[in-house]
């Protein structure tokens, strides 16, 4: 019988010092526009559905007082607010961005990685009705009260704002830990015996 093994995106091997090599060397650090506290939102497209994330953010800006940071691109998210500074940022631009930020709102999975990584508390949407990723990364990291799932997208009804949950990155840290040392442990078995089901 064959064994299945999940291993988890490479991104969650990673950890807050190891993404500092990249994120320390951007050059948005040093932007006085950027030192007090914003939403950064990175939105991916969505095709034939109602969208809420742009008045969720809309709203959430108005309630906390923070400026909005979109780092998508205009073509993916015309309806959010600001600049889209998408198409002018790198990985370093991307990364310090989120490390700076006071909140994060997105539908993309690298985003929700990124943000708890970085212990920054986020509302995520979910794209589509399948989207396992978004759903298994929040199940792994037991943050599953900050993704809105997709048949539930109309804000209104939702029975609690994530903004209003405080997530206990300690747990978050050991469960994402915990998971990548399996993944890495079952990669290099599997190298060393030049077989999976070893």
């Amino acid at each position: 019988c064959l064994s299945i093994h999940q291993v988890v995106d490479p991104t969650l091997l990673l950890e807050k010092d190891d993404l500092a090599i990249i994120d320390n060397k951007s050059s948005l650090s040093d932007n006085p526009n950027l030192k007090k506290g914003y939403i950064l939102v990175y939105e991916l497209p969505i095709k034939n559905s109602f969208d809420p994330l742009p008045q969720y953010v809309k709203d959430l800006s108005k309630k906390t007082g923070l400026d909005i940071c979109n780092v998508s691109t205009h073509s993916d998210a015309p309806n959010i607010p600001g600049e889209p500074l998408g198409e002018k940022l790198g990985p370093m631009e991307f990364l310090s961005l989120i490390r700076n930020s006071q909140y994060v709102v997105t539908n993309s999975f690298h985003g929700m990685v990124f943000a708890s990584i970085y212990h920054k508390p986020f509302t995520a949407f979910q794209r589509q009705a399948n989207d396992f990723r978004q759903t298994n990364l929040v199940r792994l990291l037991g943050l599953e009260n900050r993704l809105l799932p997709f048949q539930n997208r109309i804000f209104e009804c939702m029975d609690i704002d994530p903004f209003l949950i405080e997530p206990n990155w300690e747990n978050v840290d050991n469960a994402r830990r915990l998971a990548s040392t399996r993944s890495i442990d079952f990669l290099t078995r599997s190298l060393d015996n030049g077989h999976s089901s070893h």
